[in-house]
């Protein structure tokens, strides 16, 4: 079983599914937080919880809530989005099997830049390694 799986909006009920047989769930959450997408993180127990929160740079809150799609069976997940959805989702991508684009010089990612930001200038280079930046 593959451990990060990323579901869609309308796929609460598999998402749910895969966090109770023990793996680690990132849900579209479908709402926004200051104008960017937002995700739940959802695990089988609040120890799988922390762990996975702690593996995103998240430590020390979990938010518990009732949720209609949850059967009002209280639920603790983090809600992700900026940096720790970014490494969420590639964490999924690279456990699905997807390629993860990283620079072949310092070994940054979508999820994390270098220092002060970079973008893409090659397929596997980055701005600042080619001293665009």
């Amino acid at each position: 079983m593959t451990r990060w799986k990323y579901f869609r909006q309308f796929e609460l009920r598999e998402a749910l599914a895969h966090a109770d047989a023990g793996g680690i769930s990132v849900h579209e959450s479908g709402q926004t937080w200051r104008g960017k997408p937002t995700s739940h993180l959802l695990a089988g127990s609040r120890g799988q919880l922390m762990t996975a929160a702690e593996e995103l740079g998240l430590k020390g809150r979990y938010v518990q809530m009732d949720h209609p799609g949850w059967q009002s069976r209280p639920r603790p997940h983090f809600d992700l989005f900026g940096e720790p959805l970014m490494l969420a989702l590639q964490k999924c991508m690279e456990e699905e099997g997807e390629p993860v684009a990283k620079c072949r010089s310092c070994g940054c990612t979508e999820a994390r830049a270098c220092a002060g930001g970079c973008y893409w200038f090659e397929p596997d280079l980055c701005s600042r390694c080619a001293g665009m930046s």
